[in-house]
């Protein structure tokens, strides 16, 4: 066993179309350490959405934004490697504690996300409301559903029981707007 193998174990998981969002936060949280320093203020397990955040600290936290990822975007896939970079290498630091690669990430967009009142809002995501149209495919640009191109960086705790501290995911949000709301949110268009 691995940290390289837990991140393998983590993506089986992840992308497990037959499990419901429980299911998978489930299976998902014997993979990540307790939380650290302490329960009441804890700096990790942390997962962040990169470039305005926000941060999820905590299993609570951590454990509420997986929730939410797979009851917005239905059947979430994060596919390494991606389809136009089928050679992209999984980069990992001296140490093996930090591995990083690029993915393609699939899906459907079916719910609103986090609103600004929840403490994990993000922009522009969170500007889709109860009234935004559902059921379109996350795709690179224009409504094709051929994923967003994203990355993730994975911490593991440095142990021999290879559990996750941090997830760092970097992706276009304004590509994922422009493809699930087609039409409606051009970012290419000239300004007014």
């Amino acid at each position: 066993m691995a940290n390289i193998d837990q991140l393998r174990t983590f993506l089986g998981i992840f992308n497990d179309t037959t499990l419901t969002a429980s299911q998978t936060v489930a299976k998902l949280k014997p993979l990540f350490i307790a939380d650290t320093p302490n329960s009441v203020h804890p700096q990790f397990p942390a997962v962040g959405i990169t470039d305005h955040g926000p941060g999820f600290f905590g299993w609570d936290a951590v454990s509420k934004f997986f929730l939410q990822l797979f009851t917005t975007f239905k059947n979430m896939q994060w596919t390494y490697p991606p389809a136009k970079a089928p050679g992209a290498p999984i980069l990992q630091s001296a140490d093996y504690n930090t591995i990083g690669f690029q993915m393609d990430v699939t899906g459907t967009f079916e719910a609103p996300w986090f609103d600004a009142a929840s403490g994990f809002g993000s922009m522009p995501l969170s500007a889709l409301g109860p009234g935004a149209v559902s059921h379109h495919h996350l795709g690179k640009r224009r409504g094709n559903a051929e994923g967003v191109p994203a990355s993730a960086f994975f911490t593991f705790d440095g142990t021999n029981q290879y559990l996750i501290k941090q997830i760092a995911i970097y992706m276009d949000r304004y590509a994922m707007m422009q493809s699930i709301t087609p039409g409606a949110w051009n970012p290419d268009a000239p300004p007014r």
